[in-house]
């Protein structure tokens, strides 16, 4: 008895010092205590059919039942709306990298405000209302809104890290750019 409580604090040991380095999953070293678990292949495996658009839909149906302003709802299906017509919503969540976040970010450098609004970019699907915008040279989003876009974009991805959906974040620190009004001419907050 004796024998496996030194062997059990030893392990203990172990644990609590690679605790300390920020491994909060070290593997066991003494394979008498070791717990079968599932492993983070394991799980991606089983979540290597959902496709972006289901966990999107997933995340959009849980940040519903949140307290959220009337513009964040519609605001992520607009940044759906975009995902399909750019990078498709039937890829893998898995196989999204940051080219594809990048191809996003693009299309938001150029898109108009309110595509779906001007009569010149009205029946376009977004990737052909952007690359019209450009040919015209319409004003495109505000750096701000399309930063806001990225943003919403980057926290559907935590929480998809967070869910085991997703491994990594692609659209981490993804900016379209800064934004030109100096500090001094923008409005207060809550004014």
């Amino acid at each position: 008895m004796v024998h496996y409580l030194r062997r059990a604090d030893t392990v203990l040991g172990e644990r609590n010092l690679a605790r300390l380095d920020n491994d909060f999953d070290p593997p066991v070293s003494d394979s008498f205590f070791a717990v079968s678990s599932r492993s983070s292949v394991e799980q991606n495996v089983n979540n290597l059919g959902k496709s972006f658009g289901e966990v999107f839909d997933e995340y959009v149906d849980e940040e519903r039942q949140e307290v959220r302003s009337s513009k964040t709802i519609p605001g992520y299906l607009f940044l759906r709306r975009i995902f399909d017509e750019v990078v498709g919503a039937n890829k893998s969540l898995l196989s999204i990298n940051g080219e594809d976040c990048k191809k996003i970010r693009d299309i938001l450098k150029t898109l108009p405000a309110n595509s779906s609004k001007k009569k010149e970019t009205r029946y376009l699907k977004i990737p052909e209302a952007s690359k019209k915008a450009s040919e015209l040279s319409l004003k495109p989003l505000a750096v701000l809104t399309a930063n806001g876009y990225l943003a919403d974009l980057s926290a559907f991805f935590k929480w998809a890290v967070v869910e085991e959906y997703a491994d990594k974040n692609p659209a981490k620190n993804l900016k379209v750019g800064k934004d030109p009004t100096p500090q001094h001419k923008k409005r207060w907050p809550f004014s």
